[in-house]
């Protein structure tokens, strides 16, 4: 159920960057970085990053003035990232579009156990957009209503009135439940409980007047921070109200959700019911791709499928049961069990009848239809191959991760020290072992490996016993694990899917006449390898262009309309011909004046040449904008790296394709030239055989790999380190 929450606060100088660094999780604020999930920053063209606007607000507004405005808003958990940026950005671009701000949003486990509090933190400069080009400094100065140029931007009275924020609020409200209904979840409300009470009431809706007909649950955070002997006597009661009214409104909150979910089972019962009558009493409509031919004939492996993924669901339920303690979501699970029980039992009966039908006349109906469906099968085996492909390749870089996550802690809050000695030490074992194996004496590596192995422990013991960046290496590792672990069992669910659907078409895929299918398919592989081959032959070759290029050379230029390229090209041209004039001169007989002293000459014109060319230089590099060579540098690097990303994915991308020519191929080798064929490659008895063993398979699922989210000891450990709460 979505909530609506909306609060509004001010930040004066001095706070306005400690803030920023705080809603983006750097700095000090580091250990946060894994709770910030994206960001949307809309900043002046004078700055190169939001900390160094907020950082300049800090130093150039007035020493009691305010740096921004703050407004917290959370976001319905039952959104995707992608739906929850698409609808900030809607508001920002409704409300917000005549000021610079920075937006954060942030996803961590709120003060309900396994409940998400997905919010956002939106800070914006008071000071509205009008238009005129001005520098830092200018922008933060007082306004000048005669003259606006002359002054710094305006600070917007509309932010300050309470009018503003019921306007916020309403305007929240109608964006979000906008979204909210057409995902059909209910909506939301920025008025009172009072006033939403009065309107239930007047719709007769008594079930929801009485949900809501309770305190609203309030309390300053920092009491929630503190502990049971930390509180003083009126924050203790303040504390006891908190948790009644919290505990009502759940209890409150819950029976009205049973009310709605329990409405919304009658309707799906009835359509179910309406559903499997009619399963019951005829054969369902088998539409062929393509030639969408009408038969009486339900593809036995759709169904078999279906069977199988209910089955891999049935499993995943039965793990999770004994881990959870809280009734209701027991309950829910229950029925959810019960529902899917129905399902499989209706299903094979279906199959049976249809598996019993077909045995009458086997092979005229199922070449019938493996003929027509052939393509589309094959792709999806193809497709089945390749996903499998991808996702082994995930879940052993999250199994690395996993291994190695203390590591990339240390390494990270080290800023890189300890990778550097790690690498040091391998390479030490390595010629440890090489001169061990070779009978040599490796008694310096041992010495060696002492000394790194004592900065090792040097520099990782702050994190292992000091009480801060111990905390602090907790609440890192803690949050990175638990990243990792859901990512994998979200990787293991959808290998185990795509094993299944593999399996099943491998089975019923029949190959006989298809010979022209499999040369085209190769083909256009290949020529979708080839195409990305070429992409990457391109990058490859920026990549080494820019190796040759010197950026600080190319941007200079730019700033200068070229003039920095003919200067340096006079100051070549200038030393050459100085040193061929010496050079000439050396060579000159002793006795010959009148030569000497004209190439004398002539050099000294050249070396003023120089020398003027030198100044212009000089002069040059003075009135170069350092802001701007520093965003143009910064604009360079971004593209190289942008360069260098686009490689690797490429890179994996050409590694898919090969992996899909591969399956082809082998399939094509396989299964092509079966020179004794008679009818069809499938009976009855082998498809029962396969669909056991698929069955059996996924009845006995796991892999070695840990689904359930059991707790271990870094949950507990966490429940004491983190502030759960907004």
């Amino acid at each position: 159920m979505a909530i609506f929450y909306m609060n509004f606060s001010n930040g004066k100088v001095g706070k306005g960057l400690a803030h920023f660094d705080y809603i983006a999780g750097k700095d000090k604020y580091d250990y946060k970085e894994n709770e910030v999930l994206s960001s949307i920053n809309k900043m002046p063209s004078f700055v190169l990053s939001p900390e160094d606007f907020w950082k300049k607000a800090d130093e150039e507004e007035r020493v009691n003035g305010r740096v921004y405005k703050e407004i917290r808003i959370a976001l319905p958990r039952e959104f995707s990232l992608k739906e929850n940026e698409k609808l900030l950005n809607e508001f920002l671009e409704k409300e917000l579009k005549g000021y610079y701000y920075s937006t954060y949003i942030h996803d961590k486990e709120s003060s309900q156990e396994g409940i998400k509090n997905i919010h956002a933190h939106i800070m914006i400069c008071p000071r509205k957009i009008d238009g005129i080009e001005r520098t830092p400094e200018q922008f933060f100065k007082r306004y000048n209503s005669k003259n606006p140029e002359l002054g710094g931007a305006l600070k917007d009275p509309y932010l300050n009135k309470k009018e503003t924020l019921f306007h916020f609020r309403e305007s929240w409200e109608e964006t979000l439940n906008n979204a909210l209904e057409k995902k059909g979840i209910e909506k939301v409300s920025c008025k009172s409980l009072k006033k939403q009470r009065e309107e239930a009431i007047s719709k007769n809706d008594t079930l929801k007047a009485d949900m809501l007909d309770r305190e609203p649950v309030n309390i300053a955070g920092y009491i929630l921070k503190k502990t049971e002997n930390q509180l003083n006597e009126n924050e203790k009661i303040e504390k006891e109200k908190f948790e009644n009214a919290k505990r009502i409104k759940e209890n409150k909150v819950t029976l009205y959700q049973l009310y709605i979910e329990k409405m919304q089972l009658e309707k799906e019962k009835e359509n179910n019911n309406t559903i499997i009558n009619s399963l019951s009493s005829e054969v369902a409509t088998f539409d062929i791709q393509k030639e969408k031919e009408n038969t009486d004939f339900i593809n036995i492996y759709n169904l078999a499928e279906d069977i199988l993924l209910l089955e891999l669901e049935k499993n995943k339920i039965n793990s999770n049961l004994s881990n959870i303690e809280n009734e209701k979501e027991k309950n829910d699970l229950l029925d959810k069990l019960n529902s899917i029980n129905i399902q499989i039992l209706n299903n094979n009966a279906i199959l049976k009848a249809e598996m019993d039908k077909l045995a009458e006349d086997f092979k005229y109906t199922y070449n019938k239809i493996n003929n027509l469906s052939f393509e589309h099968d094959y792709k999806r085996f193809v497709e089945s191959a390749k996903n499998i492909y991808s996702l082994e390749k995930k879940i052993s870089t999250f199994k690395d991760r996993l291994n190695h996550i203390d590591d990339m802690i240390y390494n990270k809050f080290t800023n890189g020290e300890f990778g550097k000695l790690l690498a040091e030490k391998e390479k030490i074992e390595k010629m440890q072992n090489e001169k061990s194996i070779l009978g040599k004496d490796f008694s310096e590596e041992n010495e060696k490996l002492k000394t790194i192995e004592e900065k090792i422990t040097k520099l990782i013991n702050p994190y292992k016993f000091g009480k801060e960046n111990k905390s602090k290496f907790i609440k890192q590792k803690y949050l990175l694990e638990k990243r990792y672990n859901n990512l994998l069992n979200e990787a293991v669910k959808e290998l185990e899917k795509n094993k299944i659907i593999n399996s099943l078409l491998n089975e019923k895929l029949d190959f006989e006449g298809k010979e022209k299918f499999i040369e085209n398919m190769l083909l256009n592989l290949k020529d979708e390898e080839n195409n990305i081959k070429s992409k990457l032959n391109i990058i490859q070759l920026e990549l080494k262009n820019l190796e040759k290029t010197n950026i600080e050379h190319e941007i200079l230029n730019k700033l200068t309309n070229n003039e920095f390229d003919v200067l340096l090209n006079n100051s070549y041209k200038f030393e050459k011909e100085k040193v061929e004039l010496k050079e000439t001169y050396s060579q000159i007989s002793f006795y010959n004046i009148f030569a000497k002293r004209s190439l004398e000459k002539r050099i000294n014109e050249v070396e003023k040449k120089i020398e003027d060319n030198n100044n212009k230089f000089e002069k040059l590099k003075e009135n170069i904008n350092n802001v701007e060579y520093e965003k143009l540098y910064n604009e360079r690097l971004v593209n190289i790296n942008q360069l260098i990303d686009d490689k690797k994915e490429i890179i994996n991308e050409l590694k898919i394709n090969l992996s899909s020519i591969k399956t082809v191929q082998y399939k094509a080798k396989n299964e092509i030239p079966l020179k004794n064929y008679s009818g069809s490659r499938l009976n009855k008895n082998d498809f029962n055989k396969s669909f056991s063993k698929n069955l059996g398979e996924i009845k006995n699922a796991g892999n070695g790999i840990k689904l359930s989210s059991e707790e271990d000891k870094w949950e507990r450990q966490m429940k004491n380190e983190l502030d759960f709460s907004i």
